[in-house]
This record gives C-alpha cells, structure tokens and sequence, in this order.
C-alpha cells in the first residue's frame, strides 16, 4: 500500500464505529476483522454524501485509560451531522 501524508482542513466524517481495546492486542484481531464484515457485507455502500466515494478512512479516537478506544471505517462527507456523546 502506498501512502501519503497531507496537511487538510478540518472535514466530516460519517462511518460505521467499533469499540475495541489495545490491551493484549485484540486491536490488531478485532480491527482486521471488522474490515472484513465491513466490506463483505457491504456497509460502506451505505455510507451517504461520501465526498470521494473511492476512499475509505480507517481512525482512531477516543483512547481511554483502559486502552478502550474507537475505529471507524469511514468517508469524507459532504455533510455535518454533529454526533451527541452519550
């Protein structure tokens, strides 16, 4: 895979989010197979207002002391839909 790093604005993002745990790696299980039933059932099709609908984002966020944190497989969107903390 090729990459490259960019400095961008701030932008939206809408995607489909797991909760998983660096803690004795299960992130580097879980996160392989949440790709995989992603993409195998065909979740980012409906993933609306995608701003460039051939590129998915894969990120983290929300680490927690307890090595809890968020992965969403996800888009830039063309829309802003804030998201409400439980």
């Amino acid at each position: 895979m090729e990459y490259e790093i960019v400095t961008k604005e701030s932008f939206s993002i809408i995607g489909i989010e797991l909760k998983t745990t660096a803690n004795e790696g299960r992130n580097f299980i879980e996160i392989p197979r949440f790709w995989d039933k992603v993409l195998s059932q065909g979740q980012v099709d409906d993933i609306p207002d995608k701003k460039y609908p051939g590129t998915l984002l894969g990120i983290c966020m929300d680490l927690q002391t307890d090595g809890i944190f968020s992965y969403i497989i996800g888009a830039e969107a063309d829309i802003y839909i804030p998201i409400v903390p439980n």
